[in-house]
């Protein structure tokens, strides 16, 4: 989960970056990763790979 800012009233709101498939215990990304956050790779997240993994498509 992010949490970033959300509405007015919680002040917060969440995402969720990495979800285990049903039938599964292995976390797979599911994009939706702000943009704020892609300055990750600056510090050596593998941005590409995660952006990759979301994109096959595991949830459908």
């Amino acid at each position: 989960m992010v949490i970033g800012p959300g509405e007015k009233q919680k002040g917060y709101a969440l995402s969720s970056v990495f979800r285990c498939p049903p039938g599964t215990t292995t976390a797979r990304a599911v994009g939706g990763l702000p943009d704020s956050y892609r300055e990750l790779r600056d510090h050596g997240f593998d941005l590409t790979g995660y952006l990759s993994e979301a994109q096959q498509g595991v949830w459908s």
